[in-house]
């Protein structure tokens, strides 16, 4: 890289080239690393929009494009038509955009979003279907990297407990 920026600095008679060369080389690496959202398909009022996966790991349960399940830190068990999970995907994409995914794919599945929360890094959200109730938990973590943790269980709500928020 700098014998060719020597080169051209000679050939074109004085170090600015080489400072200029150096620059725009440099920008156009780091525009192409400024965001690391891979395998999304369209931007939608500045945010990208990530597709779904073409075959979810859980039924019902939509995961982005590009997520990989981490085997290591899931369990799943279906018995007598109710189930329970808990699973980890770890993909590439911003956590803002991961949230902006759930928001919009968990209705298309018939899942309510019923709270939305963010703390110190970490949102978490609820949705309740028939009678499961869904926990959705996304952080960044490094090297654009994000760490999606989805918990579904069985749920039924008793007299006592009050109605569900909005």
């Amino acid at each position: 890289m700098g014998a060719f920026l020597n080169r051209t600095s000679r050939r074109f008679g004085g170090g600015n080239v080489a400072a200029v060369a150096a620059g725009v080389l440099m920008t156009a690496l780091l525009s192409g690393c400024s965001n690391w959202s891979w395998g999304s398909s369209k931007k939608s009022g500045g945010m990208e929009d990530l597709p779904p996966r073409g075959v979810a790991f859980l039924e019902e349960v939509p995961v982005p494009k590009g997520f990989s399940l981490v085997e290591g830190r899931s369990i799943d068990h279906q018995s007598s038509g109710q189930r329970m999970a808990m699973h980890e995907y770890k993909g590439r994409a911003d956590a803002l955009a991961v949230r902006n995914f759930y928001r919009q794919q968990m209705p298309r599945t018939g899942w309510e979003l019923v709270s939305d929360d963010s703390v110190k890094g970490t949102t978490t959200m609820r949705f309740e279907k028939r009678r499961e109730v869904c926990t959705v938990k996304i952080r960044s973590a490094t090297f654009g990297r994000c760490v999606i943790n989805v918990e579904v269980s069985p749920f039924s709500r008793t007299s006592l407990e009050p109605p569900k928020q909005r």
